[in-house]
């Protein structure tokens, strides 16, 4: 069961992932590189906390507990209270398929980065990408309805206050 997280720790959140995430060493010692860039469109409209509907991949649905928080052009995915993944996304909305990519700094997949299409829509923010590591660089060509083998669908609405 999800717990609603008031506004004011939302803000919270974010202050302290900021904080946390700024000049902080990665796991080979290397100093991280924040990357803050001003953004406008979409990437504006996506600032704040998301809140997981489901997951899908080849078919089967899945609500995980977390969320995504999304500050200037970072993003950080936030599961069971720890940030598991910390990064940077860049947006193209120029085309008729919105893309977006991720490229995980700190987690499990630091120094990869996830290339998807999107949708957003008001407070729904849908995200379609490769499915496996070794499939990431193999961007959808559309937002498809239906999820395989090698596809994943993540459906999120911004927390509300």
């Amino acid at each position: 069961m999800r717990r609603p997280v008031p506004i004011l720790v939302g803000f919270g959140v974010i202050a302290a992932l900021l904080s946390l995430s700024c000049g902080v060493a990665d796991e080979k010692g290397a100093p991280a590189s924040p990357e803050f860039k001003a953004v406008v469109g979409d990437a504006a409209k996506l600032s704040g906390v998301w809140i997981n509907v489901y997951t899908e991949q080849d078919g089967i649905r899945d609500t995980p507990d977390s969320r995504h928080v999304f500050v200037g052009n970072r993003y950080f995915l936030i599961e069971r209270d720890r940030v598991a993944e910390d990064g940077t996304f860049v947006i193209d909305a120029s085309g008729p398929v919105k893309k977006i990519d991720y490229k995980c700094v700190r987690g499990d997949y630091a120094g990869l980065t996830w290339h998807a299409v999107y949708e957003l829509n008001g407070d729904t923010f849908r995200h379609f990408g490769p499915w496996g590591i070794d499939n990431w660089q193999n961007r959808p060509a559309t937002l498809a309805a239906k999820t395989n083998a090698t596809t994943f669908l993540r459906v999120m609405k911004r927390e509300s206050p």
